[in-house]
């Protein structure tokens, strides 16, 4: 877990959102250790509002093999989003937590999600679950 997060921190710092992973990387560690950020069977949303940040931003990684996320019921996830932003950005940070939650609660656009086996596969599955439906 502490791996995935540190990936999703050093890629936020590279991306110009953090201007230091360091900081990032413990206050995701910290959101997960207050409580758990699976949201639904095998879909994990750890998230932080992370002072110097410039911005909110998300990504989504699914690790090669499945992650230990959670405290007291821990559970084996396959695919992670990561949320960060800064500590003003409440009504977007939880717009945007809300808007994945919606996202991965439909259980054929997480069925999309969840089956993609390359990063265009997942790309494509995100834009096709934006899309409305009928």
């Amino acid at each position: 877990r502490d791996e995935v997060l540190r990936w999703f921190a050093s890629r936020f710092e590279e991306a110009g959102v953090l201007p230091d992973a360091g900081p990032a990387f413990l206050a995701l560690v910290e959101r997960e250790r207050i409580a758990s950020t699976v949201l639904v069977e095998g879909i994990a949303v750890p998230h932080a509002r992370v002072p110097g940040a410039r911005r909110l931003a998300f990504g989504v990684l699914r690790p090669d093999r499945p992650v230990i996320f959670g405290g007291e019921r821990p559970a084996a996830v396959e695919l992670v989003f990561a949320v960060v932003g800064p500590p003003e950005e409440t009504a977007g940070h939880v717009a945007l937590l809300g808007g994945l939650a919606r996202l991965i609660e439909n259980r054929e656009r997480r069925s999309g999600l969840m089956a993609a086996s390359s990063a265009g596969d997942l790309i494509d599955a995100l834009v096709a679950a934006g899309r409305p439906q009928d």
